[in-house]
């Protein structure tokens, strides 16, 4: 079974450094929660007639008073009298009422609290729910509007802020925001949902939960529209907003395997903030269009999460960010649109933006990504300040800033042209910028990638490559890097010249200022790379200063003379300012043919549900060992880890934690490693520990599985549970290593080194660590 729709442009680039780059961008597999167990059934409640109503009933003559809240008289006329004859909230109105008339023109009575405005039977249709300004305080621990209980609603709008303390309904007045310190859920709904001016803060409720989830598939039939906006969470102790308005259903084309969603209905946010929460400051699975406007997500788990059957629009004015999160800043990915990115800001994680589609373009535009590092580069790879992959399509990138990076971008597409303008990638420690397409053009236009410094090996300015198309450069420059300033691999299939340097710098690096290499399949024996260096300036590098490995056929013709003198460590013009080598494409000769031993099996053992009598690693004879329980979840634990070792079923209510609310327990285990009399929790002796839960037999396409593990470290030594980030490649095809915990000292050492995706019929992911792990649906 497919759960989710995985986005896998399959993208060749560079074939150094970052080895024929394979953008994946993938889904995640998460889903829809069961009615929440803590939901309040509904009763039924007696309208309460309206004060004119009263009025017409009382005797002549009848004097009325106003007590307020310490039992004293008030006028009639001060405003402290309205406020002590109405003070209670929500009201519903159909949705041509525009503002708020308690009992009147189809709108409810101002209802004490949401439990009775749920029991309302008079509700029906769409309309809009009228919140007082201000703090709610009412009884509930969560508030959920359950579209498989209220059939008689239509599409629902919650509108905060509003004053509902005079009188007279003309006087009501939207004037501010709504303040929630329970979670809202919006669930089942099969119409559009639209919430106005709402802050939401779960800093001090318990148990974790969603700050706000609204999911608008009630129908089971087709997408229905989102809108949020003026919504701020905070504190959520799982996701901060879960959005979700994408019902999968098969492909449409025969031609084409897998799931796309059912309509186009857009996810709008604007003017929103998404902070502080413990999971994903906002997810978002969408139909059609995602925007996001003024919206901002920092110091979560992961910041935003947006994915989408159609475009992705990202545009932030300053003040908005995603920054300071544990994981990933931003990820979007969209199967079919466009990616656009207008002014984001995503700095101080460990990935700053990933962004991919496989059919459409991307186009990032101002922006800034910096500092984004992995703790230990050796063992997670390197920080990307921004990733962005096309199948199809062509990427765009202009005034981009991305420093103090492990690598400051990498960008590629398999067909279409990658353009890189007026942009600066200085300051990183293993590479500026990445650049290359398979068969489209690379084009950098007034490029700055200087002082690339560190011990991460390479330390490039830039790296350029294509496999069938011409590399223009133009007005960039490439100074004061460890190594060398600009790399170029380049086939040499393309309309001459191949490759392009047009008043390009490259001075004061550490060995080579510019490096031109020809790539041709191995074994090629003729032809070659043209390039054309026009003006320019290759000055005191440490070694050449452009340096043409172009192949038997290649050619390099100077329209206009750089400037060149000083490198190789000579004084002024040398024979190390330019070198043309016309040898064979750099190619080992082919190896005989070796016998390889035959591969080592797994050790595959059936346990019980109680874990029976501990297994003992054995990597003579095997490469790692399978325990596999009745249910059929498993963990394998992969050479060279040793030691005895367990795998102990635990059913929900034996787990150390309560799994956050809204989301629904399917299964979970224990595994336990002893070394010794010692219990180990980090492999460090090397391996892994591969998790693999089975998928329910009833779960279908609309679901979303996560995997949680439970961190006796979270909350300050209590413990609490943390969700594994999902599955994501770098460029290159290889898995993104995340950090457990982030802000540790490097050898804390806890990696999950391929995070949560569905293959096949189980949802899986790496670590190397032990403990307690829980497959839930979201």
């Amino acid at each position: 079974m497919s759960i989710k729709r995985m986005l896998v442009p399959s993208m060749v680039i560079l074939t150094f450094v970052l080895q024929l780059m394979t953008p994946v961008v993938a889904r995640a597999d998460d889903g829809t929660p069961p009615p929440d167990p803590t939901e309040v059934a509904p009763v039924v409640v007696e309208e309460v007639p309206t004060v004119p109503e009263i009025l017409d009933q009382a005797p002549e003559g009848t004097e009325i008073v106003v007590l307020n809240s310490d039992g004293s008289t008030e006028p009639l006329a001060t405003q402290a009298a309205a406020e002590a004859i109405v003070t209670s909230d929500p009201i519903w109105c159909p949705a041509v009422q525009t503002t708020p008339t308690p009992g009147t023109n189809g709108c409810t009575i101002a209802h004490s609290d949401f439990t009775s405005l749920l029991a309302d039977s008079t509700i029906s249709g769409p309309g809009t729910v009228y919140i007082e300004n201000g703090s709610y305080a009412g009884p509930e621990t969560s508030i959920q509007f359950d579209g498989s209980t209220l059939t008689t609603w239509g599409a629902l709008t919650l509108d905060g802020g509003w004053d509902l303390t005079l009188l007279s309904p003309d006087y009501a007045t939207q004037i501010g925001t709504s303040t929630f310190t329970v979670p809202i859920f919006v669930t089942n709904w099969g119409t559009d949902v639209t919430l106005n001016d709402i802050n939401i803060d779960l800093t001090s409720y318990t148990p974790d939960s969603y700050g706000l989830r609204v999911v608008t598939t009630g129908d089971n039939i087709i997408s229905n529209a989102i809108t949020v906006n003026n919504v701020n969470v905070t504190g959520a102790g799982y996701d901060g907003a879960y959005l979700d308005n994408c019902v999968m259903v098969p492909n449409p084309d025969p031609d084409i395997a897998g799931w796309v969603c059912n309509g186009t209905s857009d996810v709008l946010i604007t003017n929103s903030t998404f902070d502080l929460n413990g999971g994903t400051g906002l997810y978002v699975d969408g139909a059609g269009l995602v925007s996001l406007n003024m919206v901002g997500a920092d110091g979560n788990a992961t910041g935003a999460d947006l994915n989408s059957d159609g475009s992705i629009l990202v545009a932030n004015p300053p003040g908005f960010t995603f920054n300071g999160n544990d994981y990933n800043g931003l990820y979007a990915g969209t199967s079919s649109g466009d990616v656009i990115l207008n002014n984001v800001t995503a700095s101080d994680n460990q990935y700053g933006a990933i962004v991919g589609t496989d059919a459409g373009n991307i186009m990032v535009s101002g922006g800034t990504f910096n500092s984004n590092n992995t703790p230990d580069p050796e063992l997670d790879g390197y920080g990307i300040g921004l990733q962005a992959g096309t199948g199809i399509g062509y990427v765009n990138l202009s005034f981009v800033t991305a420093t103090g990076n492990d690598i400051g971008a990498t960008v590629g597409s398999e067909q279409g042209d990658v353009n890189v303008a007026v942009s600066t990638f200085s300051d990183n420690s293993y590479a500026g910028l990445a650049a290359g397409t398979m068969q489209g053009t690379v084009t950098l236009t007034d490029v700055v990638a200087n002082n690339t410094l560190g011990d991460l090996g390479q330390n490039i300015g830039a790296i350029v490559g294509n496999m069938d198309g011409s590399i223009t450069i133009m007005g960039s420059i490439f100074n004061g890097n460890t190594e060398k300033g600009l790399y170029i691999e380049s086939t040499g299939v393309a309309t001459d010249p191949d490759v392009t340097l047009l008043g390009v710098t490259a001075i004061g690096n550490g060995l080579k200022g510019a490096y031109i290499t020809y790539v041709a399949p191995c074994g090629t024996t003729a032809g070659g790379v043209n390039v054309s260096v026009n003006s320019g300036d290759y000055e005191t590098n440490g070694g050449y200063g452009i340096y043409a490995a172009i192949g038997p056929d290649g050619t390099l013709t100077r329209v206009t003379a750089p400037l060149l003198g000083d490198n190789g460590g000579a004084t002024g013009l040398s024979i190390y300012d330019i070198v043309v080598d016309n040898s064979v494409s750099p190619c080992s000769p082919p190896e005989e043919p070796k016998s390889e031993p035959e591969p080592k099996p797994y050790h595959v053992v059936e346990v019980p549900e109680t874990g029976g009598e501990p297994v003992e690693q054995n990597c003579t004879d095997y490469i790692g060992t399978v325990l596999v329980l009745p249910g059929e979840d498993r963990a394998t634990l992969n050479c060279p880890a040793t030691g005895s070792f367990n795998l102990l079923a635990l059913l929900g209510e034996a787990l150390p934690g309560v799994i956050p609310q809204g989301t629904e327990f399917v299964s979970a285990f224990h595994f336990t490693l002893m070394d010794g009399d010692q219990q180990v929790t980090l492999l460090t002796n090397g391996g892994s520990l591969g998790l693999a839960f089975k998928l329910p037999e009833d779960a279908t396409p609309n679901d979303h599985y996560a995997i949680l593990y439970w961190d006796p470290t979270d909350s300050n030594g209590t413990g609490g549970w943390v969700e594994l980030p999902k599955y994501t490649e770098r460029l290159d095809g290889v898995p993104l290593v995340y950090a457990l915990h982030p802000d540790a000292d490097p050898s804390d050492g806890m990696r999950i080194f391929s995070g949560t995706r569905t293959l096949g019929d189980y949802v899986k992911a790496t670590v190397n660590f032990t403990g307690v792990f829980v497959l839930i649906k979201k």
